[in-house]
């Protein structure tokens, strides 16, 4: 790695750290020449997003790569409880305790051939993204997004069409910010 690819990774993880909207520890980052590839994990879209906006804002950075994987929060079940009636506004002289455990799991499998069908047709409908410059893989209800695109917004609705799609379980963008085209 060149003197100056350093310099611009050190400035890329130091913002990414300092940034206290999203997790950068599970953030791998190279730099070579103008490009910037990102590997690794994040939460959220908003925050695989802003990985890329950080990366755009450095001097001397043309394009970025971000395969970062977008692992949403697993479905934990929660317990609700309530102590006592007032917590429920009830009176009722013989309730003293309820409890409930809620939690969200896919409730339907969809083939993943019909997962990036629907998804190849959803990118095709959309003004923001070229379809033709996406390669749409899934495997095992894991869409892999693949190509290149002409700026965030692109890269944002790609993401969330394939989001979006009935039966996605999780959601990896291989696709790179090219600010020539």
């Amino acid at each position: 790695m060149k003197g100056l690819d350093k310099k611009i990774k050190k400035k890329i993880i130091d913002r990414l750290y300092a940034d206290d909207r999203l997790d950068a520890t599970k953030i791998n980052v190279e730099v070579e020449g103008s490009r910037v590839i990102f590997n690794g994990q994040v939460e959220t879209d908003i925050a695989r997003q802003l990985v890329s906006e950080i990366a755009l804002e450095i001097e001397n950075i043309k394009s970025v790569d971000n395969r970062l994987d977008i692992r949403f929060a697993t479905a934990q079940p929660a317990e609700v409880k309530f102590n006592s009636q007032h917590d429920l506004g009830i009176d009722h002289p013989s309730l003293f305790d309820i409890s409930d455990r809620i939690g969200s799991r896919p409730s339907t499998f969809v083939a993943d051939s019909i997962i990036a069908e629907s998804v190849r047709v959803a990118l095709d409908r959309s003004m923001y993204v070229d379809a033709d410059m996406i390669d749409v893989k899934v495997l095992d209800g894991m869409v892999v997004l693949r190509g290149e695109v002409a700026n965030m917004m692109a890269v944002k609705a790609a993401l969330e069409i394939a989001m979006y799609t009935e039966g996605v379980l999780n959601v990896r963008s291989n696709l790179i910010i090219n600010t020539d085209q």
